[in-house]
């Protein structure tokens, strides 16, 4: 079993054993990041002794274990039994966005009301400049001036998430004219706002503002072939316990590789996986040239062959 269908296969039986140990979402996060991280590093050290499971939560525990050491303590600050449902396997992308944020936030809800709204091309460069180069590295970011231009072909557009005047989160969406889907090209929470539970209730809300669309699409970096591969095994388990589904489908877009997930839509039923893989081609082939398609893009099967 290769990492990315380990990962697919466990990820959720982890972070629900680590909730179970550490009580704390945050906490959980790190330890089951770092338990991928450390099998990614060393894949042959499993000698098949014991089940995946077994051996990978072995793993999580004593991270737990040194956790603990380092830190002498760590705050239960809430019981989270709730969070996992029969099985070990977290509940629906809606009661996971509700719970995360009451396991962040010391077992309430954010009572905070934050405003959505599009953003301008100042404000764009403004985000793209002082907080995307910090958020994503070079090789997955697209110029600004791409960015730009489609916003202003009417391609794409931005969502500015704000806390009152002041920006918490963005989402920059591409939906071409004709799209059953739209496309979350780049999404971030601002630092000072985030282990709160925001990024969840954000995704959550997402589809209500993607008004008609069938379903949200999602690139996420492959770890195996990331700059930084803790961070992007990091954003593959925020995305699965939001309800993502990895279509086991990747991409190659200009120098990075990057798995297709997808987000169902309340309402819209479910987008099975070569749908979903279509439906992102279908995306492409309406913002960027035949010539520019041929270059830059190519998708690959669950088995390694060329998609398209």
């Amino acid at each position: 079993m290769d990492f990315e269908q380990l990962y697919t296969t466990y990820f959720r039986k982890v972070y629900a054993f680590a909730l179970s140990l550490s009580r704390n979402a945050h906490t959980a996060e790190e330890i089951t990041q770092e338990t991928f991280y450390r099998v990614l590093r060393n894949p042959d050290a499993f000698e098949g002794r014991s089940s995946v499971d077994t051996y990978l939560c072995s793993i999580a525990h004593h991270q737990y274990v040194s956790m603990l050491r380092r830190q002498k303590h760590i705050d239960f600050r809430t019981d989270t039994a709730q969070l996992s449902a029969p099985g070990g396997f977290l509940r629906s992308r809606a009661e996971c966005a509700i719970l995360v944020q009451k396991a962040d936030t010391g077992g309430k809800t954010m009572s905070k009301v934050y405003s959505w709204r599009k953003l301008n091309e100042k404000e764009l460069t403004r985000v793209y400049l002082d907080e995307m180069r910090r958020d994503f590295p070079p090789t997955e970011l697209k110029p600004l001036s791409m960015i730009l231009n489609s916003e202003a072909n009417g391609t794409a557009h931005t969502w500015g998430v704000f806390d009152g005047e002041t920006l918490a989160a963005y989402l920059l969406m591409v939906r071409p004219a004709g799209s059953r889907v739209s496309q979350l090209d780049y999404f971030a929470v601002l630092p000072e706002y985030r282990s709160a539970g925001l990024g969840a209730q954000l995704l959550a809300d997402l589809p209500q503002h993607e008004r008609g669309a069938q379903a949200i699409l999602i690139e996420a970096e492959c770890p195996d072939k990331a700059e930084d591969e803790a961070m992007a095994v990091r954003r593959l388990g925020f995305y699965s316990r939001c309800g993502a589904r990895d279509t086991g489908f990747t991409e190659h877009l200009f120098d990075a590789w990057f798995r297709i997930l997808v987000l169902d839509c309340p309402g819209a039923g479910t987008f099975a996986d070569r749908q979903a893989v279509d439906a992102l081609v279908d995306c492409y082939r309406r913002t960027i040239s035949e010539t520019e398609w041929q270059k830059y893009v190519q998708f690959y099967c669950p088995d390694g062959t060329k998609y398209c």
